[in-house]
């Protein structure tokens, strides 16, 4: 069985190909907290073949090391990266506003911003250029782009307990996928680079020798779709999060609203 699994996955790795019957996938609604009336308070899991996700794991392995000895990925990104963690970002953030308060009196302005529903508003044919832009080319690219456009989906309804007509979707990583946590952090990768200007000195880290260098500021922090926008004014931050919102409407992207937050640091 090992060794037939072994010659499908090379077949379809060399052809760039994924057999139709193999790559489809069931959608389900997972009920998040809040009220479960409204369909926003529901997550979507696509259920996808084993083989798809054997193959997708392996593609996504492949490309993450890549990025990830190439410095693709910004240092500012910490989600779904291998020793990187929430608490680090956190510690991080903490250590930064003591710092630029304690040693020079300086505050710190913060928003906080969380991404309306950004997994599922990616739009394929803007990812598949994104990965090319950042150097992915070859058989991982054509196979990441047979993922998606030769992918058909079904809607699982546990109220009738029936299926939908199958459809294609032309927006949205597939959460249950392997590589959506990856390509969703690349989809993104360039958004704190439009607030570096706007962003802090962090105490204690040499300043750019270059006249005019921004590239010793931190414009902010992410944990995947998690942001938080980091400026010494109110000013600085107002424009950081004009240069976020063009930036997110060029990606077809936006912020959800209502979970935005705005903090001044002082006296910490």
């Amino acid at each position: 069985m090992s060794r037939v699994l072994l010659r499908l996955l090379n077949w379809i790795f060399q052809s760039g190909k994924i057999p139709s019957s193999l790559n489809s996938s069931l959608l389900i609604s997972i009920p998040k907290k809040g009220d479960l009336k409204d369909t926003n308070n529901y997550r979507g899991i696509s259920l996808i073949s084993t083989i798809v996700k054997l193959l997708s794991a392996i593609v996504t392995n492949r490309i993450r090391y890549t990025v990830e000895k190439d410095n693709v990925l910004v240092r500012e990104q910490a989600g779904f990266r291998t020793r990187e963690e929430c608490a680090a970002q956190v510690i991080a953030l903490v250590e930064c506003v003591q710092r630029r308060w304690n040693k020079e009196m300086r505050p710190t302005y913060a928003c906080f911003i969380d991404l309306r529903k950004a997994f599922d508003r990616v739009p394929h044919e803007a990812l598949f250029r994104k990965l090319e832009s950042l150097g992915i080319r070859g058989r991982c690219l054509e196979l990441c782009r047979w993922l998606y456009r030769s992918s058909w989906t079904q809607v699982s309804s546990r109220i009738s307990d029936t299926l939908s007509p199958a459809f294609s979707f032309c927006r949205g990583v597939r959460q249950g996928d392997p590589s959506s946590p990856l390509l969703f952090d690349l989809f993104i990768n360039d958004l704190l680079e439009q607030c570096r200007p706007f962003g802090i000195r962090v105490v204690g880290l040499p300043e750019s020798t270059m006249v005019g260098s921004t590239e010793n500021r931190l414009p902010g922090l992410m944990f995947a779709d998690d942001v938080v926008l980091l400026s010494p004014s109110r000013h600085c931050l107002e424009a950081s999060m004009r240069k976020v919102s063009e930036y997110l409407t060029q990606l077809e992207m936006e912020v959800g609203a209502s979970n935005v937050v705005l903090l001044s640091f002082m006296d910490v």
